[in-house]
This record gives structure tokens, sequence and C-alpha cells, in this order.
């Protein structure tokens, strides 16, 4: 999902300088290689650009919602799918071996919704089954899959990454700066 305005950031922030490379990118290269089919739903033209150069299908758009990310989504899913996983575009420590780790649970157990977590502390990604599909397409107005996982919270499962950073996404500019620090140490 790529589709935010960055209203905390003060504006977009998928294309910024972050560690040598554009925030976007850290996302794309933890998941290169692990999956089916990716595709990034954005708004952003720059974005857009960037991940056809990539190879990267992209589904761009101009509509408001979260929901409607989330259903532009599910809809180009591939049908012989057993599920779709969500990532945001802004988590630059999330790591290929926690990714990896989150899809062979799904596989495992391919009707569970599974996210990451560390500790108590739940985030993104989030694996959903396509039982659910149907649901992720008539999201509120936006509003994303928390409304499915909490209509389902039975079926809610988690997988532990190695360290609490890798749930950290870049929200503000006090974000970008504080990790973008950390980065460099």
């Amino acid at each position: 999902m790529a589709s935010g305005v960055g209203s905390r950031f003060g504006g977009d922030k998928l294309m910024v300088d972050f560690g040598g490379r554009p925030m976007i990118d850290w996302v794309l290269d933890a998941t290169s290689d692990l999956f089916q089919s990716r595709i990034v739903v954005t708004r952003n033209q720059d974005v857009k650009d960037y991940c056809e150069k990539k190879g990267i299908e992209v589904i761009y758009h101009e509509m408001p919602g979260q929901n409607d990310t989330v259903r532009l989504g599910v809809e180009h899913m591939p049908g012989s799918v057993k599920g779709c996983m969500f990532f945001v575009s802004d988590q630059p420590f999330l790591t290929k071996t926690s990714i990896k780790a989150l899809l062979d649970a799904a596989v495992l157990s391919p009707d569970k919704i599974w996210r990451v977590a560390y500790k108590d502390r739940v985030g993104a990604p989030v694996y959903f089954p396509v039982s659910l599909f149907s649901e992720l397409k008539e999201l509120p107005f936006d509003k994303g899959g928390s409304v499915v996982i909490k209509n389902h919270i039975n079926k809610v499962e988690t997988v532990e990454v190695l360290s609490e950073i890798e749930l950290e996404d870049i929200d503000t500019k006090k974000d970008y700066e504080l990790w973008g620090r950390l980065l460099c140490q």
C-alpha cells in the first residue's frame, strides 16, 4: 500500500532519501523473490514510475480512502491465490527473514489472519485468507484491514519478529530524523 498522502509527514515520503535510497525501496527489496506476485497500489506518479522501472505491477489511482487502496489491491489478486499480504511502504526496518516467517506460517495455516508482532505489540504486514477478500473489498470509507481483523479476532495469529524496530514506520519528520540517524550509525 503506497497511497497515503503523508499528511503527518508534511507531504509525500515514499520517494524521500532514506539511507541512500527511496523510502519505498526498503520494503520492495525485503519482499523481492518471496511472492507469486506483488502489486503496488499508489496515488503517487513518482512511486508508480519507480515501481514500473523495477518491474513491479502498479495500480495507479486517485481515489481518496484507505478502503479504496485495499479494494483495488484485492481485486487485482490472481485467481489462484490462497491469500494476500498487505504491507505499508514506510516500514524500512522490516526484514526478509520476518516476512518469510510470516509467509511460511500462512502457507501452513492459510485460513488464519497472520500478522507480525514483537511481544505484545502487533503490526504490519498482515496476511488475509482468500475467504476474507469479500470483506476487504467492502470496507467502510477510509478504513483498512483492521476492521476485518476485529471481525475475526478468533482467526488472528502472530509471528514474532526479531526486533521491535521492524514494526516501526516513518509517519512524521521527527520519525524520519530519528530513524535516519539510527540507520547511519
